[in-house]
């Protein structure tokens, strides 16, 4: 992959978007918020934290079939990574990497403990970050990148996310996390300037920033979301 962009967005078209309403918790909010992605299609929306992250890739996951699974999160529970592990178990996920904000381990230091235990050291890099995102890819073609608001866990807030089926967005964020995979030593709790260093290290040329057609304007506060289809 090439490096990810430090700065600026991609340079893609936005398509005409559909606005439903979703009512319920958890999985099943999850699940109805999903349930219209197609190939090359995008999911847009807000949600009153209903669900999490990790619900919006387990629904995923139930539409794409087993594959491997990148997230970038500033923090995890102990329920979240128990749950992480049971999907890799039951091979809903082939293969799963995190990336982590540096602070982790220091706020966290048990959900730590428990990752590295469930995952081990060589599938977690940790910088200074604070970007919430997931890379999901099949054998069979499937390159979804979902971006939000939310951490991995369930927050009673207003969130935002963003899920596409796009070879250039899966790119340009997953490669984030495979060059920290690749060039950050295995562990976490290295000091500041270890972190600091490689973070300066990472500086790709930004992106030119553009415009993309169309502007999504709910008529009421709800939770929602907007489904397209991109077909070449």
């Amino acid at each position: 992959m090439a490096a990810a962009q430090e700065t600026g967005a991609l340079a893609l078209n936005s398509p005409p978007a559909h606005l439903v309403d979703e009512p319920g918790e958890g999985m099943m909010a999850a699940r109805r918020a999903v349930q219209g992605l197609t190939r090359g299609g995008r999911v847009v929306g807000l949600t009153k934290g209903r669900f999490s992250l990790l619900d919006i890739l387990r629904a995923v996951l139930e539409i794409t079939g087993p594959a491997d699974v990148m997230v970038s999160t500033w923090t995890s529970g102990i329920r979240d990574a128990a749950t992480a592990k049971w999907l890799v178990e039951t091979g809903a996920i082939s293969s799963l990497k995190f990336l982590v904000d540096r602070s982790f381990k220091r706020r966290q230091p048990d959900y730590c403990r428990k990752m590295v235990e469930a995952f081990g050291a060589d599938a977690i890099c940790e910088s200074n970050t604070h970007a919430k995102f997931a890379t999901i890819a099949t054998p069979d073609g499937w390159r979804i990148c979902v971006r939000s608001s939310m951490n991995l866990n369930r927050n009673s807030r207003w969130e935002n996310f963003d899920i596409d089926d796009n070879e250039a967005i899966f790119q340009h964020f997953g490669s984030l996390i495979e060059e920290l995979l690749e060039r950050d030593p295995p562990g976490l709790g290295k000091s500041r300037r270890v972190v600091d260093t490689l973070f300066e290290q990472i500086r790709p040329t930004a992106s030119e920033a553009t415009t993309p057609r169309g502007v999504y304007q709910p008529k009421r506060r709800a939770e929602y979301r907007t489904r397209t289809d991109r077909r070449q």
